[in-house]
């Protein structure tokens, strides 16, 4: 009897909220188990992008359980800038529209957030946007030119590497 007790009160119960409250979309924090899908995915993995690039998360985590998940499922996110002003104004609307409470106003899976971070992160081919260069960030820079130095052309710079750019090195 007494096992039975003890494993029943470790056993998960229908509706009960599961997971890590910091990366809990709101309708999973409501309860709302018909909703969640591969677009409340979208926003645990915004709210992990978030809490690595700004070091914080995205709403207060003071206070009881309870009031954790309401403003979870009442407030928006706090716009990442607030956290990192030097982030940009591309990457900051990804992320919010990573972590919209309107489930049609998110991403409808991670293949559609992805593609985004691809295009704020990637830099142009190099050789049709030259000046874009100092924007790319300071670590890609230790991996491209090495890379680009022991190419077989001698980093001559060939017209397939023109076209391609550095995007295909990661």
């Amino acid at each position: 009897l007494a096992r039975s007790f003890v494993r029943e009160a470790y056993e998960t119960q229908s509706g009960q909220v599961l997971g890590t409250p910091s990366y809990m979309s709101p309708e999973q924090a409501r309860g709302e188990t018909a909703e969640v899908g591969p677009k409340s995915d979208v926003y645990s993995l915004g709210a992990i992008l978030f809490t690595l690039l700004t070091g914080r998360h995205t709403h207060d985590l003071s206070g009881s359980h309870l009031d954790v998940l309401r403003r979870i499922t009442e407030e928006e996110a706090t716009p990442p800038r607030k956290f990192n002003p030097k982030m940009s104004r591309d990457l900051e609307a990804l992320l919010l529209r990573s972590l919209e409470s309107d489930l049609t106003k998110r991403y409808s899976s991670a293949a559609g957030l992805t593609e985004d971070i691809d295009r704020v992160t990637m830099p142009p081919p190099l050789c049709s946007h030259i000046g874009a260069l100092s924007s790319f960030p300071r670590f890609m820079w230790a991996i491209a030119i090495p890379w680009f130095f022991s190419r077989s052309d001698g980093g001559r710079g060939d017209p397939e590497f023109c076209v391609h750019g550095v995007g295909g090195l990661w």
